[in-house]
């Protein structure tokens, strides 16, 4: 069975029912068993109703709602909310291109660069871009 509670609730029964507000902020609820037998944890965002069993993902989360961006770039202003948006952008400085095509010696910064221009240009099947792709 589970249980989600407002953010006042939670913060009115913190000791009663073992429920603890994170460090990052997230509240922590715990919610019964899994199947292996041990108890699962529920992450709730502070600010909106997204509950997650990670608190990895609850933090990335809560950082769409406060506009922090820890991870700055050494090369220019550009400052993220993720660690990987920082390493994907800081190729763009250093110009790795990781991500190789097997047909030709076009290298991309990111895989999905990767698996457009193989779908435009090595692909048996026509080429259609996706409507949320820019021109």
């Amino acid at each position: 069975m589970r249980y989600y509670y407002s953010l006042d609730i939670l913060l009115q029964v913190l000791v009663r029912d073992r429920v603890m507000v994170s460090p990052r902020g997230a509240v922590k609820v715990e919610m019964g068993r899994s199947s292996s037998n041990r108890q699962t944890k529920t992450y709730q965002c502070p600010h909106c109703d997204r509950t997650t069993h990670k608190i990895n993902a609850m933090t990335h989360h809560i950082r769409s709602h406060t506009g922090e961006k820890p991870f700055f770039c050494p090369y220019c202003p550009f400052r993220s909310a993720q660690k990987a948006n920082l390493n994907t952008h800081i190729r763009i400085h250093t110009g790795e291109r990781p991500f190789a095509c097997n047909h030709c010696p076009f290298r991309a910064v990111q895989k999905i660069h990767l698996k457009n221009h193989i779908a435009k240009h090595h692909s048996q099947t026509p080429y259609i871009k996706h409507l949320s792709q820019k021109p």
